[in-house]
């Protein structure tokens, strides 16, 4: 992610909040990216001060399998109608997700402002190890709030933690939200191994489509449309990646149908050996 964001001209680096309790002043995007704990109160209240001057953050935080909330995380979000759950989204729609992997899955891109440079121009969006999203109905005139991705109708969502229960059906994994006076922008992403160094050398046919949704995302924030993706040369060799559809479909190919060519025809010389 960060050699993406310097490729396309942003200015990366990192701080600790909780050891300096301050943001620094040059600080235009907050990413937070996969928390192992949760925030301490003075720190929600220094990110609350942050995007009530018309900040953009970015928060990925992806299925765990332990047992660790993030209450203070959630304070923060409650405020912009957005929580997390505690889960693990599982497909079963074949169109969906990765061969051999119900994990691995490729939600739909949800077409709004926040994706309006990406909406239509990628293919399969690779989130693996994802948590569902969900949207409050909290009636609050100032804010746009709106869905970015969503999984199939026949996902699941496995609960990850004792006292939630298990959810079957659609389900939201990113959502944005703008504040109408403030002009602050927030996106909330359920998984953080879209953009992960071993996910994307292993399955390299989706780098580009992962790169190209994040700095879409981060054009967003920053308030820039006009911005062009640049994408890093490809020195890696190319690993087939496919859906469990497409792998159905290969091995019907593959074994299916020469296996009928071969029974048909010895079916047919077994017809007419004797004419």
């Amino acid at each position: 992610a960060r050699d993406v964001m310097e490729l396309n001209g942003y200015d990366v680096s990192s701080f600790d909040l909780r050891a300096n309790m301050e943001i620094p002043a040059d600080a235009n995007i907050l990413l937070i990216v996969n928390p192992t704990i949760d925030l301490l109160e003075e720190e929600v209240k220094l990110l609350d001060d942050f995007m009530n001057k018309g900040g953009s953050m970015m928060i990925c935080l992806g299925a765990q399998e332990t047992n660790e909330k993030y209450p203070n995380i959630q304070k923060f979000l409650d405020f912009y109608n957005i929580q997390y759950n505690y889960d693990r989204i599982k497909e079963y729609d074949t169109n969906s997700y990765m061969a051999s992997n119900q994990y691995y899955i490729f939600p739909e891109i949800v077409g709004s402002e926040a994706t309006l440079n990406v909406y239509g121009n990628i293919s399969y969006l690779l989130t693996p190890n994802a948590r569902s999203i969900r949207l409050l109905n909290k009636s609050k005139s100032f804010l746009a709030v709106n869905p970015l991705l969503r999984t199939s109708s026949l996902s699941k969502q496995e609960a990850s933690v004792i006292g939630y229960d298990s959810t079957s059906g659609a389900a939201y994994i990113g959502a944005s939200a703008r504040s109408l006076a403030t002009e602050c922008r927030l996106v909330v992403l359920g998984s953080t191994d879209f953009m992960r160094d071993y996910i994307l050398v292993n399955n390299k046919a989706y780098e580009a489509d992962s790169s190209k949704f994040f700095i879409g995302l981060l054009n967003w924030l920053e308030g820039d449309y006009s911005r062009v993706n640049i994408e890093e040369k490809n020195y890696f060799v190319n690993i087939l990646s496919i859906t469990a559809s497409q792998a159905n479909f290969v091995a019907v190919l593959l074994y299916v149908l020469p296996a009928l060519i071969l029974l048909t025809g010895g079916i047919v010389y077994l017809k007419r050996r004797h004419l």
